[in-house]
């Protein structure tokens, strides 16, 4: 895929200094990317329906979603993406800081394709915010050739 297509990834997290490191390794990176930012679960539903103010929001590459946020949780939002065809195509990366395995496979059983636990060092994110923007190209590559 040419570096100059941007991939738009939508980050549903309420914490702001995860949105911040993310933000900032994709900008310091220079990394064509459009990051799109909402904080809680139902604002995500909302966006990817494309209702009310999101009317013309693009469809994401990539959703990377936190599991504690307040209105609908992770896991409620995951539920409901499984359930519409429509999002069948992005991959969804649950970032959270359970590292719990049961909470893993709960997520893995919603749909979600990949779990990343929030990571401590600074290291880490460079490695996870690289790993979202290779599964976000792959993702778009893929739709590209189907359409």
């Amino acid at each position: 895929m040419p570096e100059d297509i941007k991939l738009e990834i939508l980050l549903v997290d309420d914490n702001k200094a995860d949105i911040w490191m993310i933000d900032d390794f994709i900008r310091e990176r220079k990394h064509n990317v459009k990051l799109t930012v909402l904080r809680d679960g139902q604002e995500a539903v909302s966006y990817l329906n494309k209702e009310s103010d999101f009317q013309d929001a693009p469809d994401p590459s990539l959703i990377v979603l936190d599991l504690n946020m307040p209105r609908l949780n992770g896991k409620e939002v995951l539920s409901r993406i499984s359930q519409n065809g429509r999002f069948s195509h992005i991959p969804v990366v649950v970032l959270t800081s359970s590292s719990n395995p049961r909470d893993e496979e709960e997520c893995r059983q919603l749909g979600a394709d990949y779990y990343f636990t929030k990571p401590a060092s600074l290291e880490d994110y460079d490695f996870i915010v690289s790993s979202f923007i290779r599964i976000a190209r792959h993702s778009r590559e893929s739709k590209d050739e189907k359409d």
